[in-house]
């Protein structure tokens, strides 16, 4: 009885437990191995962008100053220029008077001093110009900028641009892309209180300001061929 016991009894459990086969644990291998060249692909990926951008950096920095960098270098860089005092006798007729016989006659015959047609008159822009000194008014700017355009002759060939941009290019001047040298820069900068020249130029004409007074009669004179400039 006991030896049928023994036969019909069943195996051990280690008996009965397989071997794991090497081909069962291929796909798990296969998949981790994916996975980790899938990351040290994605590093490399990002240390290559990274690397690019700052190479980038570099050579953008090494460049010729943008527009942004030559437009906002601080004013104090600039020369203040002296503005003179001027007395209530100070006219803009005195002062196209002093240009030639014809040059106040044109002014008036063409309204360069009406501000209703062309310019107008130094004489009638108010408020003071801080940027160009303690005390300046927009007044004494403007027969400052008029005194200045007439003695260097900036505009003797009746284009006023040379006053601003000087012997620069025009077109990389006007875009901001090259620093102006014009004689009458100075005056510009103080009265606008920037060296942006996109900013100057945009507020060239503009009346409430002694230069844009003065820019406007200076073109009316320009435009109608006004003897003012000894040409």
């Amino acid at each position: 009885m006991q030896s049928a016991r023994t036969r019909s009894a069943p195996p051990p459990r280690a008996a009965v437990r397989e071997n794991i086969r090497p081909s069962r644990l291929l796909p798990y291998l296969l998949l981790a191995g994916a996975g980790v060249t899938g990351l040290v692909f994605l590093v490399l990926m990002l240390f290559e962008r990274h690397s690019v951008k700052r190479a980038a950096a570099n050579i953008a920095e090494q460049e010729e100053p943008s527009r942004e960098r030559i437009g906002s270098a601080p004013l104090p860089m600039l020369a203040v220029p002296e503005v003179p005092r001027l007395d209530w006798t100070t006219t803009t007729d005195a002062v196209l008077t002093s240009q030639g016989p014809d040059c106040l006659a044109c002014a008036k015959r063409n309204g360069c001093l009406d501000p209703a047609q062309q310019g107008g008159s130094c004489d009638d822009v108010a408020g003071n110009a801080p940027g160009c000194g303690a005390g300046v008014t927009e007044r004494d700017i403007c027969y400052k900028t008029l005194a200045d355009v007439f003695t260097s002759k900036c505009a003797e060939t009746l284009q006023e641009t040379p006053c601003l941009c000087g012997d620069t290019d025009v077109v990389q001047c006007l875009e901001g892309n090259v620093i102006p040298n014009g004689p009458i820069l100075e005056d510009y900068a103080c009265d606008l209180r920037t060296r942006d020249v996109t900013v100057i130029y945009r507020d060239f004409r503009e009346p409430i300001y002694g230069i844009g007074r003065a820019n406007s009669l200076i073109q009316c004179l320009g435009g109608y061929g006004c003897g003012c400039f000894g040409n």
